[in-house]
């Protein structure tokens, strides 16, 4: 499953090309009850990269919340890459 996250100045995202699976993890974010959202970051397209033509995915980005980023960081406050993350 191609997808990929960072964590950067109190924001939590993650993108992948599977709509569903974004939205599954939302679902898991909401019943912890951390606010985030899904939306369409890039619509499929043909693409010239590495001297080919090649087709592009839809691409699909979850972000959550700052003040979700804030209450995840509560639940680990020792990992690296949460400790980027102030309020």
């Amino acid at each position: 499953m191609a997808s990929d996250g960072s964590v950067t100045n109190n924001n939590i995202e993650f993108v992948s090309i599977s709509k569903k699976l974004l939205n599954d993890f939302q679902d898991i974010l909401f019943s912890l009850g951390i606010s985030c959202g899904v939306t369409l970051l890039r619509k499929s397209q043909r693409v010239f990269l590495f001297g080919k033509y090649r087709q592009q995915q839809e691409a699909y980005h979850l972000r959550i919340s700052k003040i979700g980023a804030y209450g995840i960081k509560q639940w680990n406050n020792s990992d690296l890459k949460l400790s980027k993350i102030t309020y």
